[in-house]
């Protein structure tokens, strides 16, 4: 629970009308799910060059130039199988920590309370290593 409040509160201190941009809040989820910067989900060598940090950044495809492992951000964390626009992961954290009901959520964002609860959940694991 604590790991989650401390989510939603990193949230909640970064919100600016930038976040509610697409490219925006991916680039500031993706570093959030990957505190120790973009690395190969299975080898662990990290990602570099101009191309190869774009993508990983844009949620696009990287080989790896160590095992040429073909993934994208997402591998290996929460945003894996993300089903719905990634802003509402954003948003959802925000109107969390403004206190509204998980049932006023997902009527806003169209989804349904427990798939919000779930996200909540989910936001505990995002900034740990693994």
């Amino acid at each position: 629970m604590q790991k989650e409040i401390a989510f939603i509160e990193t949230v909640m201190k970064s919100f600016s009308p930038a976040m509610l941009e697409t490219e925006t809040v991916t680039r500031w989820l993706v570093g959030q799910v990957h505190p120790g910067g973009p690395v190969c989900p299975v080898c662990g060598e990290s990602v570099t060059g101009e191309a190869g940090l774009r993508n990983f950044y844009a949620l696009k495809r990287v080989q790896c130039k160590k095992c040429n492992n073909h993934s994208n951000a997402a591998a290996g964390t929460v945003l894996h199988g993300l089903k719905f626009d990634i802003r509402f992961v954003f948003l959802m954290a925000l109107l969390i920590g403004a206190g509204m009901s998980y049932q006023k959520i997902g009527e806003i964002l169209k989804l349904q309370p427990r798939t919000v609860q779930i996200w909540s959940e989910k936001f505990a694991q995002i900034g740990q290593k693994g």
